[in-house]
């Protein structure tokens, strides 16, 4: 739906509406779902080194 276009496409309220969960849902998941990509695709760590 845009949202991470620039400028956004869509709000986190629209998101939710489409997805029937609240707004405080959806911006819950986007932070948890940024924090598994950064956690799982970036090399960060002693073995990296």
């Amino acid at each position: 739906m845009g949202y991470y276009e620039i400028p956004r496409g869509c709000t986190t309220k629209e998101l939710a509406d489409e997805l029937e969960i609240s707004d405080q849902a959806v911006t819950e998941r986007l932070r948890r779902a940024i924090v598994a990509l950064v956690t799982y695709t970036l090399p960060i760590g002693e073995e990296d080194q």
